[in-house]
């Protein structure tokens, strides 16, 4: 080769090659390595954090959804309510008694037949106490349309037996509803003299037993036997609550049949058709008093209230129901609760 002449191609293409290949070969050795204990912590920190973000959207967007299909099934609840007072030109009663319309049974077994369990009713003897142990085969059964998604695990149920049977009390159930009457307003038992609320007890009623219970408001829609048709609802059925929720930890109940004690041969005058299974008092503020004696007060007095965050869900006597907050005044509450007193308040405000 002259001398400052170029090194041949070949050779020049045989050192780039060859610094190729020590390139490839230097990279492919320290992907090896893989990652450091700092870079993997690093990530899993990351990952963590992501998941703390997440985590509470998701759990937001699945009560979402629980609350949505609750208030489905409320309007499911007050359309057969409405219905049944379309076909009988009454609402049915929180607690009834007799033969007839059966011993002791709330306003969810009288509506039945019209939320497409007529099955269902057909397999309860009404000349029994309606909750009784017999009558198991039809109160045993759970029923979607009275339970809130949200609570997902209940208190005690107590399943009172008036015959030869034992009564029992069982946990973890799907026996209880979560939608009760609204049977009004109440500001104590007796009533103040200055109250606008009527009750359904006498005022020595409140004195035996049944002052353990609370006593039944009247002013309601439905309450212990009664007969009140919508001509009754002078308060206007856009404003006056007809179904209130009560699904949170509110204490010992009964199963969805049991609106009171009343049974053939019992004492109707004392107490057992005023200790309410199927409807409540409105007597205190959402969210604020269970039925367990040593926490809160009379069980007829239990409030409304929910695993919502912030109030629970009500249906009204014209088919709608909406969420109410545990804010609203209880002034305002009461008159909502009752049908017939005048009051001036509407529940869009709420």
């Amino acid at each position: 080769m002259a001398h400052g002449s170029s090194p041949p191609e070949s050779h020049v293409s045989q050192k780039t090659q060859q610094a190729g290949v020590d390139l490839f070969v230097k990279r492919r050795t320290a992907s090896l390595h893989g990652f450091t204990l700092v870079e993997l912590l690093v990530v899993i920190a990351i990952i963590g954090v992501l998941i703390a973000l997440l985590l509470p959207a998701v759990q937001a967007a699945r009560e979402a959804a629980r609350r949505t299909s609750c208030l489905n099934n409320m309007k499911e609840n007050v359309l057969g309510v409405l219905n049944y007072a379309d076909a009988k030109k009454r609402f049915p009663s929180s607690a009834s008694s007799g033969d007839e319309e059966g011993w002791g049974a709330s306003y969810v077994f009288h509506i039945l037949p019209f939320i497409e369990e007529q099955n269902t009713y057909d397999l309860f003897d009404k000349t029994i106490y309606i909750s009784d142990g017999p009558n198991d085969r039809g109160w045993a059964r759970t029923l979607p349309i009275v339970r809130c998604p949200s609570q997902d695990e209940d208190d005690d149920i107590y399943v009172v037996s008036v015959t030869t049977l034992p009564s029992i009390t069982t946990v973890d159930n799907s026996w209880r509803s979560h939608y009760l009457a609204v049977m009004g307003a109440k500001d104590g038992c007796p009533q103040p003299a200055n109250s606008f609320y009527t009750m359904v007890t006498d005022p020595p009623l409140c004195a035996s037993s049944v002052s353990a219970a609370g006593g039944s408001a009247s002013n309601g829609i439905m309450y212990p036997e009664s007969r009140t048709g919508f001509k009754d609802v002078i308060d206007g059925t856009s404003n006056t609550l007809l179904v209130g929720e009560v699904s949170w930890n509110s204490g010992l109940t009964r199963v969805w049949s049991s609106g009171s004690l009343a049974h053939p041969g019992a004492s109707l005058t004392a107490g057992h058709k005023w200790s309410c299974y199927g409807g409540r008092n409105v007597a205190v503020p959402i969210n604020t008093q269970s039925s367990n004696r040593d926490l809160g007060g009379p069980a007829n007095d239990t409030s409304f209230g929910s695993n919502h965050t912030g109030g629970a869900i009500f249906g009204l006597t014209d088919g709608s129901s909406r969420f109410i907050s545990e804010n609203i005044e209880l002034r305002v509450l009461k008159a909502l609760a009752s049908r017939n007193v005048g009051e001036v308040v509407s529940v869009d405000q709420y």
